[in-house]
């Protein structure tokens, strides 16, 4: 059989930093005449197209789809018409250019017409939107990869952040503890076991810590009375953000001690050594509903802030490989330790099961 290639589209390092800086917008503020503006620069879809004019600045090369009402806005000097011999009016963009405003001449520098556009280079498609004293304009921006670099890396330039609702609410697990286990630990297992986590972070009696990068917060789940249910933090510790990845790294792989004690014996099932690896682990977790706060609640996390918990059920949890579900147990006080005895299976290594609401 014949693999036909993919022709896939390529692109540079260096536009993709420039899409990426302009896709997150960026603004310069000026002022003149007293009164504040702006210019706003955001990346432009591949269809907006216009007819352009050609201009050259410091930075190189560029094109504008409405130039007069763009470059009017940034000078006490107003825009005349481009005369058909731009060496005639070299006295007037030379007076056009000392009534820049000090903050945008910073930045492009001396404004003239450009006649010649042809720069050899792919062009890269933007928005340039002006606003001074009430006024506000918009046009196209075209450039090569190498102007809108210099362009960009002029200081002044400052990030757009739109503000977020404090109505936006965030959603995580609340994870009561990590089961690693063997490949051969897993495949039999089913209703009646016991799951002993390898790694706990909750006790029998709700007291807990949960991880909200780069917060290791320490709690207490209360399940009194009636949903909803809470989590109230007793101590926030800040933690590094591999932590997690670097405990996985003291887990050393035992057969003969996996966490897994079935109800009944199975007789063994010799299989044909097919892999030269030796069984990875699995981590699974094992999840009580879910931890849900808005944008403000995070802001001010703080000893004795309480947290909601969400889709909880007093006694019960998940066993979970990611957000699929493989199995719905009991928690069990296991002599002081956290335990899950497998009420329902949910899924096995051959049919798994699809991510259920509230995991």
């Amino acid at each position: 059989m014949y693999a036909q290639p993919l022709a896939l589209t390529p692109m540079r390092t260096a536009e993709a930093n420039v899409r990426n800086r302009l896709a997150a917008g960026l603004y310069l503020p000026f002022s003149r005449q007293d009164q504040p503006g702006e210019i706003h620069v955001s990346l432009a879809a591949d269809g907006d197209n216009a007819p352009l004019s050609y201009w050259r600045c410091d930075c190189g090369i560029f094109a504008l789809s409405t130039p007069s009402p763009v470059l009017g806005l940034l000078s006490d000097c107003p825009l005349l018409p481009v005369a058909e011999t731009p060496a005639e009016q070299q006295w007037y963009w030379t007076l056009y250019n000392q009534s820049l405003a000090p903050s945008v001449s910073a930045v492009l520098g001396h404004i003239h017409p450009q006649p010649d556009a042809d720069t050899g280079e792919a062009l890269l498609k933007g928005w340039v939107a002006v606003s001074w004293n009430g006024l506000r304009t918009r046009s196209l921006i075209q450039a090569s990869t190498t102007v809108w670099l210099a362009l960009l890396s002029q200081s002044g330039w400052q990030a757009t952040y739109l503000p977020l609702p404090d109505s936006l609410s965030f959603t995580v697990p609340l994870i009561l503890a990590d089961a690693v286990l063997t490949p051969e630990a897993l495949r039999p297992l089913h209703t009646g076991d016991l799951i002993l986590p390898t790694h706990p972070y909750f006790s029998p009696d709700g007291l807990g810590s949960i991880t909200l990068p780069p917060w290791r917060i320490q709690g207490t789940v209360q399940l009194e009375g009636l949903a909803p249910y809470h989590f109230v933090i007793s101590d926030m510790e800040n933690v590094p953000m591999n932590e997690s990845f670097d405990d996985m790294q003291e887990y050393e792989v035992n057969s003969e001690g996996d966490n897994v004690t079935n109800n009944s014996l199975s007789e063994s099932v010799n299989r044909p050594h097919t892999a030269s690896l030796p069984p990875l682990p699995v981590t699974l977790n094992i999840r009580c509903g879910q931890i849900t706060f808005t944008l403000p609640e995070l802001q001010r996390l703080t000893s004795g802030a309480v947290l909601t918990l969400r889709d909880v059920v007093p006694g019960e949890a998940w066993l979970c490989h990611g957000d699929i579900p493989l199995a719905h147990g009991e928690l069990i006080d296991v002599e002081g330790k956290l335990g899950l005895q497998i009420t329902r299976m949910l899924s096995s290594p051959e049919a798994p099961a699809e991510p259920e609401f509230g995991v």
